[in-house]
């Protein structure tokens, strides 16, 4: 027999970082869900997800069975989301599960992925996002979440007047040659290319500037808006990834308590060695090529943070996020963790204007 699928909000035991956003309601289940495998819901189920993935522009399906990857897969197919099979130009560490499913990410435990929006230093980027998680971690390694308009609001006025204004330049900077890291992705697994006159017409097609340096490096940048009009809601949202050394180091101390001190202290030094670097892998900068400074850092990461839901992941749950109305991250973990992710519905940036006067505030 059909049920209605019921909305709620987080409950105490099922956040780990304390905040009121985590009391707005984006869970679906039904009273029997724990026996219904997830591509066995019906099409008046999946209208209900649907909608309210529209209004809410995130939603959580917990308690319902999974047969895996492919089952992910066909869910968010018959969902609609039109899947990128290629992660073009991404930045983090994947590896394919299917075709067009990837790992969330293989960065190592100990980091902290800090907010961002999916594939936000490129042009190309997904409007969709999902994740099922395989396996929970059994410490650690929540995905937080993050209210793009909330972070908009939170910023002091001049700080998101300056980020609308400047915009944002990505600087990335790629070797040929595969580190012993897996943070650092050469150019040839970053662009899917073999050779440099294919990399040549990726670069062209996707609109990056590019530069080989004399050291055979290659320099990539991108520039594009900060603030973007939700096309649904009208409202501004804040859309970066903030790559910088205050920015790492300010996670690691919000989240100090997670750390054996010596652990922390490795990690910092590490991410912050470098930042001394001329040519650092990835940089966040204004538009104009000025430095992102540490008061202005901090700042975005607070607006940030008090715009976060941070849940513990349970078997079988299944994200689903507005890559333009929600940020997410990824906490340091202590593996085995088994959380995939698929991108959907990709757009240009490029084709997008900010019209402020029409924007609510």
């Amino acid at each position: 027999m059909y049920q209605n699928l019921s909305i709620r909000s987080l409950g105490p035991h099922e956040v780990s970082y304390n905040h009121h956003m985590h009391q707005k309601p984006f869970i679906l289940s039904t009273p029997n869900s724990q026996n219904l495998n997830i591509n066995d819901v019906s099409t008046q189920m999946l209208e209900e997800v649907k909608e309210t993935y529209q209004r809410y522009g995130r939603v959580m399906l917990r308690g319902f069975k999974s047969d895996g990857p492919r089952c992910f897969q066909s869910l968010l197919e018959r969902l609609d989301f039109d899947l990128d099979g290629e992660y073009l130009g991404g930045a983090s560490p994947r590896s394919n599960v299917t075709t067009k499913v990837y790992t969330s990410t293989d960065a190592p435990g100990p980091f902290i992925i800090s907010y961002h929006t999916e594939m936000c230093y490129l042009n190309h980027r997904p409007r969709q996002l999902a994740f099922y998680c395989q396996q929970p971690p059994p410490h650690n390694g929540e995905t937080p979440i993050f209210d793009c308009h909330q972070i908009y609001l939170n910023l002091p006025l001049s700080l998101s007047k300056k980020l609308e204004t400047k915009q944002l330049m990505y600087v990335r900077y790629f070797s040929s040659k595969k580190s012993w890291l897996n943070v650092y992705k050469t150019w040839q697994d970053t662009f899917l290319v073999e050779n440099k006159q294919q990399l040549a017409e990726k670069l062209k097609a996707t609109g990056l500037e590019s530069e080989w340096l004399d050291d055979g490096i290659l320099k990539v940048s991108c520039t594009v808006p900060a603030l973007i009009q939700d096309p649904v809601t009208g409202k501004k949202t804040i859309s970066l990834t903030l790559f910088n050394k205050w920015a790492f180091h300010s996670n690691l101390n919000r989240f100090k308590d997670r750390y054996f001190t010596p652990l922390r202290k490795a990690v910092d030094w590490y991410a912050m060695r470098q930042y001394d670097k001329p040519k650092v892998f990835f940089e966040t900068l204004f538009g104009d090529g000025s430095q992102i400074n540490k008061e202005e850092t901090e700042q975005i990461q607070q607006a940030a943070w008090d715009a976060a839901t941070v849940f513990k992941w349970q078997q079988d749950d299944i994200l689903l996020l507005d890559n333009i109305r929600w940020g997410h991250g990824r906490l340091n973990v202590i593996k085995p963790r088994k959380v995939i992710a698929a991108l959907g519905n990709m757009y240009d940036i490029r084709e997008m204007t900010l019209q402020s006067h029409q924007v609510e505030t």
